[in-house]
């Protein structure tokens, strides 16, 4: 489908809106009671529109799971690249480097943290991912974290 730039900005608005108001409703209420209509009212569109991004609000979660999954592991992947020492020094530098996207998104991964669905659960994957890449630059299994 050919897309001009009014057109995908539209696209990217209306995603980011939805994304914002569905974390503004974290913030109100449990993922649980949240209504797709209740994330299209707080987005400014209606729910067709929600529909023509996400199959419904588990597949907006998952989404925003794996970008915020994928976005942090690029940012630790960048810090450790090259180098497969792991010292305290390091670890401390990861995590000032990382600390500024945490701030700005703070809301968004807090509310995202919280949530279980069994499925999908953002906290169970971010401790998989740090896991596994201290185990690749470490070489050592991790007892407990």
């Amino acid at each position: 489908m050919w897309c001009n730039d009014e057109t995908r900005f539209k696209k990217h608005r209306s995603v980011a809106n939805i994304k914002k108001a569905f974390v503004d409703l974290l913030q109100e209420k449990p993922f649980e009671k949240i209504k797709v209509s209740e994330i299209a009212r707080k987005a400014g569109i209606d729910r067709q529109t929600f529909y023509l991004h996400f199959v419904d609000k588990y597949d907006l979660l998952d989404k925003m799971n794996k970008e915020f999954l994928q976005v942090y592991k690029t940012i630790l992947v960048e810090r450790l690249e090259g180098d497969n020492s792991f010292a305290l020094e390091k670890l401390e530098k990861i995590y000032q480097v990382n600390l500024p996207y945490l701030k700005e998104h703070r809301l968004e991964v807090l509310s995202l943290l919280k949530i279980d669905t069994g499925r999908i659960c953002l906290k169970r994957d971010l401790r998989k991912m740090l896991i596994d890449k201290y185990q690749e630059i470490t070489g050592e299994a991790l007892t407990s974290f």
